[in-house]
Parts: C-alpha cells; structure tokens; sequence
C-alpha cells in the first residue's frame, strides 16, 4: 500500500499521505486501492480538506501544502 500511496502523495508519517489529486487522481488511486486492499485485515481512509479547512493547516519543518489542488489527506 506504501508503494502505490507515494505514487499519489507525500508521506507525512509511514502510514499518513498528504495527497494533492484532482478528481480524475482520487478515481484512480481509489481504483488501485481497492485491488491491493485486504478488508479483513487492513483499513484505509480518505480525509478531504475543505479550502477553509486547508488555510487553518498549521505545518512545523520543511514540508509545505501547495494551492494547486484539493487536498485530500490519506
């Protein structure tokens, strides 16, 4: 899951990815998800951040949200 997730996104922890996707990139990566995904024993979830929500993001260090696309967190 850690290798198609970085193909979307940046992880913010192993297992935490800030995705910056349009919607054809969340249907896509929901898509390959859903192949990989075993449901008895792993859970995946799907955070979007509203652009209201997005301007109260508070960031320490050196990694920065950009504007570009709605962000979904993953």
């Amino acid at each position: 899951m850690h290798k198609i997730l970085k193909n979307y996104g940046t992880p913010v922890q192993y297992s935490a990815f800030e995705c910056l996707l349009n919607p054809s990139e969340i249907k896509d990566l929901k898509k390959e998800v859903s192949k990989t995904l075993r449901p008895k024993s792993d859970h995946l979830r799907y955070y979007t951040i509203c652009e209201a929500c997005k301007q109260k993001i508070e960031i320490l260090g050196r990694h920065e949200i950009t504007a570009e696309k709605e962000v979904i967190v993953v």
